[in-house]
């Protein structure tokens, strides 16, 4: 496994992913997304590309989004974990992901979801 490979899982584990970044975490942007789901739980978002992302248990997810949302929020129907974000207007085929655990830096603001 690279130093820019991560790997996660939801509360109950029933959803786990690995990720790849192109550069370690410390050295990616991280986001902090300013929607009313980010904002209240404190997530930090990183983007990677689709691509780069392998997730086991997706039949496990759920998703909500509300009127005027540009993204789509991924949740672990067992346990309510929030794990991904989908944007409705992919930017170079990238989805987001939870970064808060993982202790990163750089974090911008991003606007919303």
């Amino acid at each position: 496994m690279s130093s820019n490979t991560y790997t996660g899982s939801c509360h109950c584990h029933l959803v786990s992913f690995t990720v790849v970044l192109p550069r370690p975490l410390s050295q990616t942007e991280v986001c902090n997304c300013n929607c009313i789901i980010c904002t209240k739980n404190g997530y930090l978002t990183v983007y990677p590309k689709k691509d780069d992302v392998v997730v086991k248990g997706e039949q496990e997810l759920k998703r909500y989004e509300w009127e005027g949302s540009s993204c789509t929020h991924l949740f672990c129907g067992g346990c309510g974990s929030s794990l991904f974000v989908e944007l409705k207007q992919a930017q170079e085929g990238r989805d987001g992901g939870r970064a808060r655990e993982k202790g990163e830096r750089g974090v911008n603001d991003a606007g919303w979801c």
